[in-house]
């Protein structure tokens, strides 16, 4: 009985039984079944309320940054010498760039949120692999660290393992958790990224840690989609979306996020993802 439990059994039911045992123990899986389906659900209506309360203003504010500069550039009375062009124009890039990730994040976020209806679409995307976790985890934790000139900040130890996810959105889930970690932590602060094997659960855990400014116990509950109410996340504008994205890239692939924090010390994100 012990090993049918730890193979993952629901229920054991000893011999002899009766017709309506067996029928009552198939009831009990399907109801718990369905209420774990219904709990689902609301989680996720309750995470695309915070995230369509927030998205405006994430939009706004690099929107804001190419109006105004273009506006200087195209007053006549404004001198604006070559070296401040080619400032004003890296700003621009800079802003646009940020922007076109934020409609990316937006449109992968809900059509995440229409896969948790559709099996098939769910079935297709728990069926993608990455070959080496160590491959991709330090390829874009290096890409990322050199954008931010940081590379001497990056300290990576990593197990390699073969994970239930495809490349692409583990790479998403890592670019989200670094942006937060090099944005809120100093230039000469360690970002460190770990990666383990969780032989008890067929799982493997990535933890990032940064120490830097922290965030509140209720930013992290928001976060973490536990609000009733999208209107807390307007404080959480300079957070964004991006946490809420790897919620639910971890959540679809069956997995675990969480998120600790002592404020204006260290913040660690750690995401637990199935084996291949």
């Amino acid at each position: 009985m012990r090993k049918g439990m730890d193979l993952g059994a629901d229920d054991y039911i000893m011999k002899p039984f009766t017709r309506r045992e067996l029928l009552q123990a198939i009831q009990t899986r399907l109801e718990k079944q369905l209420m774990l389906e219904r709990l689902a659900q609301e989680k996720m209506s309750s995470l695309q309320m915070n995230v369509s309360s927030i998205l405006p203003h994430e939009l706004l504010n690099p929107l804001s940054i190419i109006l105004g500069y273009s506006e200087l550039m195209l007053d006549r009375e404004q001198q604006v010498n070559p070296m401040q062009i080619r400032g004003i124009a890296q700003d621009i890039n800079q802003a646009a760039q940020r922007l076109l990730r934020l409609i990316q994040n937006y449109l992968l976020f809900n059509e995440l949120g229409l896969a948790f209806s559709d099996k098939n679409k769910m079935n297709s995307i728990r069926s993608s692999r990455v070959v080496s976790s160590w491959v991709t985890i330090s390829e874009i934790s290096s890409v990322k660290a050199r954008q931010e000139n940081r590379e001497q900040d990056l300290k990576i130890n990593l197990v390699d393992a073969p994970l239930k996810i495809s490349e692409v959105y583990l790479q998403n889930i890592m670019e989200e958790i670094l942006e937060n970690a090099f944005k809120f932590s100093p230039p000469g602060r360690s970002i460190e990224i770990s990666g383990d094997l969780l032989p008890q659960k067929s799982s493997y855990q990535i933890r990032v840690v940064d120490y830097g400014q922290g965030i509140s116990e209720e930013q992290i509950k928001n976060i973490m989609g536990y609000s009733d109410s999208g209107r807390s996340f307007m404080e959480l504008q300079n957070l964004g979306i991006g946490l809420l994205l790897v919620k639910r890239l971890v959540d679809i692939h069956g997995g675990e996020l969480f998120l600790t924090s002592v404020p204006e010390k260290s913040t660690v994100v750690e995401v637990i993802l199935p084996l291949a």
